[in-house]
């Protein structure tokens, strides 16, 4: 089961976000996307723009409208074209 599966099935999935503070699951995130390691600095201070904001509020979801912009603007050079065949990027 995905943690999202088990989150939505005990919780209010608008109410609930998730952090990942664990090295080595980030890492396996990060090696999974393709996002070479000089680079991921920079995208995780883009997405952290979204952490502090509901999962369903209409500001995230237009904040996340110019970060997945300034993603693919970056993708070419951090490896995020991987990415994008693999998600919603």
């Amino acid at each position: 089961m995905a943690t999202m599966d088990i989150v939505t099935r005990f919780f209010n999935s608008e109410s609930c976000d998730i952090h990942f503070n664990h090295g080595d699951l980030l890492e396996a995130i990060w090696t999974w996307t393709g996002i070479k390691p000089e680079y991921r600095q920079k995208v995780a201070e883009l997405l952290s723009l979204l952490g502090s904001l509901r999962p369903q509020s209409s500001e995230r979801k237009s904040k996340w409208v110019v970060i997945r912009r300034q993603l693919r603007q970056a993708s070419s050079s951090t490896g995020l074209q991987a990415v994008s065949e693999r998600s919603c990027f």
